[in-house]
């Protein structure tokens, strides 16, 4: 743990969080809204997706505000690229699957060291500690094994397990 980085001075007519520079490594829905929310009140974001990943639709909408990035995390070049952004950076959020990233040597520890007092954020399926801890989940399958299915299909009053009509996790 490092104290937090010193958060810039504001100018009377500056959102709150000018100055402030975030690194979006999410994809989906909760992190990407995050990222967006922290743009709208004035953080500077950037999403960082890879190259060989699709384009998904949501994007368009949740990327309003941010810059944006290709970076392949799969090479050297592209770990030193993600390594630079971070030495500029206040917040990191990233939903990569447990351990993804720390395999790449972008663990919470090894970014607080490279850069003390960096806000790590990251989102997980199933969440940190338990036995399913390091499982790697997509929306609709956290809601299959948590319940929801079967709670929407009770809801609708014919018992049969349904989806959400909305992914409701990142």
């Amino acid at each position: 743990d490092a104290p937090p980085l010193p958060l810039p001075a504001l100018a009377g007519s500056q959102r709150p969080l000018s100055g402030v520079r975030a690194l979006d490594l999410t994809r989906v829905l909760a992190g990407p809204v995050a990222g967006r929310a922290l743009a709208g009140l004035g953080a500077d974001v950037m999403l960082v997706n890879g190259p060989h990943l699709p384009n998904i639709d949501a994007i368009a909408d949740t990327s309003r505000g941010k810059r944006s990035a290709l970076v392949d995390l799969r090479t050297d070049g592209g770990q030193d690229t993600l390594r630079r952004l971070v030495d500029g950076a206040h917040v990191f959020s990233q939903g990569y699957r447990p351990g993804g990233l720390a395999a790449r040597g972008f663990s919470p520890e090894a970014l607080a060291q490279r850069r003390p007092g960096i806000v790590c954020v990251s989102l997980t399926a199933y969440g940190t500690q338990g036995p399913w801890a390091d499982r790697r989940g997509f929306d609709s399958l956290v809601q299959t094994a948590m319940g929801f299915n079967h709670a929407e299909g009770e809801a609708a009053g014919n018992g049969t397990p349904r989806a959400l009509p909305m992914q409701i996790l990142d």
